[in-house]
């Protein structure tokens, strides 16, 4: 896993071997466990500062804002080329 393979503090080498390896050590879970554990305060703190009704409205719409801006983003690197462009037409 990658965060196994970045906090091992080895060689570049053996850092790749670690992350090509499936299993999940104790860096990458500890990380897991921190990522879930940051993002269930940060929903809490919503819910508790604008009201579940919001939580609900933010949990919907966010995924879709994101993905919405992960397409514009690509449309616009694609725009800067203009060989790109030709090719598309």
């Amino acid at each position: 896993m990658l965060f196994d393979g970045i906090f091992s503090y080895r060689s570049k080498h053996k850092m790749l071997e670690i992350m090509k390896d499936s299993r999940l050590g104790s860096n990458g879970a500890l990380a897991l466990i921190l990522y879930f554990l940051i993002k269930f305060i940060l929903l809490l703190g919503i819910a508790l500062d604008y009201g579940y009704d919001s939580l609900i409205l933010i949990a919907f719409t966010a995924p879709i804002v994101a993905r919405f801006c992960s397409v514009v983003s690509c449309a616009s690197a694609l725009m800067q080329d203009p060989l790109e462009w030709e090719k598309l037409s």
